[in-house]
């Protein structure tokens, strides 16, 4: 069973000295019974072609014309926000993406905040949890540099909204054809696939893995870069000389080393894999390699 909300309020966008182009949403706090988060649900409102505060802005940078922001809650009159933290960004990202698509169907972008301090058990945690639900439109993830999280009680701080919501290791824009405030299915859902320990107490150290070949192109280990990085792992590729990962370190958007060699299998490849690895500066915590042909060498 779902459990009730314990607050709710509007969160109120405002084009700078003007009270023309306003942009309010209803939000809803809940608190699942038992489980190591609490979901902030924000409807995200469909304006098609006729919302010019929200949409003449980038995806995802705050609107390129001034505006005011301030959220109420039934506890508490309106409180400036400001337009640079991460979940106000998360949220106009989803009204844009909304608006965009033109979608009519109901919205809405459920902030996960933890109900410890922490680190959050690895940076993918909500795109590995969320990602291949049906009704998942968008996911959003905090920047691995933002460091720890720390939990702020709700119910104590009510005149801190923004700094709650701040906390927030994450959100996602949800698609339902039931309103998914009222509804239940959606949520309990919701709190069914995040039913794990999503912030640990201690930092998660970085462990620097050998990868031995690093595939045809990106596309080909794509998956495995980004799992490397959710988990904080910086890999070490071995691979030929002006191979791909060599020139497209940037474009793989994890952190990645490339460590050129000569790969011809032969019985001193293991040889040339082990003294390539001693010279690294580094440690390195581990070895491996997922192509069929490299297996007897590492």
């Amino acid at each position: 069973m779902a459990d009730p909300f314990c607050l709710s309020g509007e969160l109120t966008v405002t084009a700078a000295g003007s009270g023309e182009d306003n942009l309010v949403a209803a939000w809803s706090l809940r608190a699942p019974f038992g489980r190591g988060f609490q979901a902030v649900a924000f409807e995200v409102p469909w304006l098609g072609d006729s919302g010019p505060l929200a949409l003449d802005c980038p995806s995802v940078e705050p609107p390129s014309r001034s505006c005011d922001v301030s959220l109420s809650s039934d506890a508490c009159m309106q409180m400036p926000i400001s337009i640079m933290q991460p979940w106000f960004k998360w949220w106009l990202k989803s009204v844009w993406h909304t608006g965009r698509r033109h979608k009519t169907k109901p919205t809405t972008l459920f902030l996960i905040l933890p109900i410890q301090s922490g680190y959050p058990i690895r940076a993918d945690i909500l795109q590995m949890r969320l990602g291949g639900w049906s009704k998942t439109t968008l996911v959003f993830s905090r920047d691995e540099q933002e460091g720890p999280v720390s939990a702020i009680p709700v119910a104590k701080n009510v005149s801190r909204l923004g700094e709650v919501f701040n906390t927030a290791i994450g959100a996602v824009l949800l698609n339902a054809e039931e309103d998914i405030v009222k509804g239940s299915s959606t949520l309990d859902e919701l709190d069914h696939r995040l039913a794990l320990p999503l912030v640990v107490g201690h930092h998660i150290a970085q462990h620097r893995v050998v990868l031995v070949t690093g595939g045809y192109n990106l596309a080909f280990r794509k998956q495995l870069f980004s799992a490397a990085a959710g988990l904080g792992m910086l890999l070490v590729v071995i691979d030929e000389p002006g191979h791909w990962p060599q020139t497209g370190l940037e474009a793989v958007g994890a952190p990645m080393e490339f460590l050129p060699l000569n790969m011809t299998i032969d019985n001193e490849l293991p040889t040339r894999i082990v003294t390539a690895v001693k010279s690294l500066s580094s440690p390195i915590h581990g070895i491996t390699t997922i192509a069929d042909r490299y297996l007897s060498a590492t």
